[in-house]
């Protein structure tokens, strides 16, 4: 089959016996394909300007996103359209790393074919199920600081989030046992283990972390002791 308008492809990645068979199919149709062992390759080899980059991914780990960074570097005028399974995270990465598009491993030629002429004039190509997957993984995604908030709730006991609030509320040691009916040698105890796991070198300093990342603000205050006044 002759193309009518011919693509000029670089084909790279995993696993090898895909790339070189979609390599030829792409080529039967009248395409120009052509396989390579990485993004270096490709920059180095002197050609006509190619039509798109087309980057098979079996698998989605640091070293997939990389090399679409990579061959946004040596390329940047040639569009990059990944393969491979329709992993919403993992589509995200590369998307993030700089790849147009990006097509399920079940993909038909025309598919290839029409996916590579759209990006090409500056379209993105994703199916939308793809893309609404994706951004819903990152909404789900957390947020460094929403990762350490969690990460000291769950170090926390109960009780030492109790008197984490107790301290913020500027109760001294006696005044937190007697608060929470326990002694002052076990109160000196939680104080201590909270400090620690804060990593926080005085009561002030857990204080501070207490409000920046809101360990207290889905729990209720204290009840006051029995005579005390509330406002």
């Amino acid at each position: 089959m002759n193309a009518a308008n011919p693509l000029r492809l670089a084909v790279f990645g995993a696993p090898a016996l895909h790339i070189t068979a979609l390599a030829s199919a792409l080529t039967r149709r009248g395409h120009q394909a052509a396989t390579y062992p990485g993004p270096a390759s490709i920059a180095a080899t002197p050609a006509r300007p190619l039509t798109a980059l087309l980057f098979a991914v079996a698998t989605f780990d640091d070293t997939a996103a990389a090399q679409v960074r990579e061959l946004r570097a040596v390329l940047p005028a040639v569009p990059v359209v990944s393969i491979g399974p329709p992993d919403p995270a993992g589509v995200l990465e590369l998307l993030r790393a700089g790849a147009c598009g990006f097509l399920p491993i079940s993909a038909g030629l025309e598919e290839v074919e029409h996916a590579c002429r759209l990006v090409r004039t500056g379209r993105a190509v994703i199916t939308a199920d793809l893309l609404h997957d994706a951004l819903a993984s990152l909404s789900r995604a957390a947020s460094p600081h929403d990762q350490e908030r969690e990460r000291l709730l769950g170090a926390l006991t109960a009780r030492e989030l109790e008197v984490l609030r107790l301290i913020c509320d500027g109760l001294t040691t006696d005044e937190i046992s007697t608060r929470l009916g326990i002694t002052l040698s076990t109160t000196r105890t939680h104080i201590q283990r909270l400090l620690a796991k804060l990593d926080a070198p005085t009561r002030l300093g857990a204080a501070a972390i207490a409000d920046r990342y809101g360990l207290l603000a889905d729990r209720p205050a204290a009840p006051p002791l029995q005579g005390e006044r509330t406002t």
